[in-house]
C-alpha cells in the first residue's frame, strides 16, 4: 500500500505542477482550481480514523501549506471505537463553500455516538479557510 501511494503522490505531484504552469490571469491554473486527493480508509485494517485529505490550489478560499490535525474530541459512532474528530461530511460542506454554495450539509445532517451523544455533521470546518 505504502508502494501505491507513493505512485499516487507521484502522479498527483506532476498534475499541480502542469496546471502550476499555466498562465491564467493574475496567476495560474493552480490557483483557479481545487484539487483534493483523499482515501477512504486511514489504515491498512481498514479503519476510518485519520483519514487525510490534500487540498491544493484554490489559495482565494483556503488557506495552503500547512498540515491540520483535528483533536479526537467526539464520541464515536462504533462502540468501542476510539474518540473521532470533525465528519468528512463537513470537508464536503467546506468545498462546497469554496465553489460559492451556500449549503450547510452535505448528506447526513448527525449521527449518533456508541455513547448516545449526538454528533453534528453540520457547516463547514472553517479551520481550513483564509480568514
Amino acid at each position: 500500500m505504502i508502494d501505491l501511494g507513493a505512485w499516487y503522490a507521484g502522479h498527483l505531484a506532476t498534475l499541480l505542477q502542469e496546471l502550476d504552469s499555466v498562465v491564467e490571469g493574475s496567476g495560474t491554473v493552480l490557483d483557479h482550481t481545487l484539487v483534493v486527493w483523499m482515501s477512504e480508509l486511514a489504515t491498512p485494517t481498514h479503519l476510518h480514523q485519520d483519514t487525510f485529505a490534500l487540498l491544493a490550489g484554490a489559495t482565494d478560499f483556503f488557506k495552503m501549506g500547512r498540515y491540520v490535525r483535528f483533536p479526537r474530541t467526539l464520541a464515536n459512532p462504533i462502540a468501542s471505537f476510539p474518540a473521532t474528530g470533525p465528519s468528512t461530511n463537513r470537508l464536503f460542506v467546506s468545498l462546497l463553500r469554496a465553489m460559492g454554495q451556500s449549503d450547510d450539509t452535505f448528506g447526513m445532517t448527525t449521527a449518533q455516538g456508541a455513547d448516545g451523544s449526538a454528533l453534528s455533521l453540520r457547516g463547514p470546518l472553517t479551520e481550513l479557510h483564509n480568514a
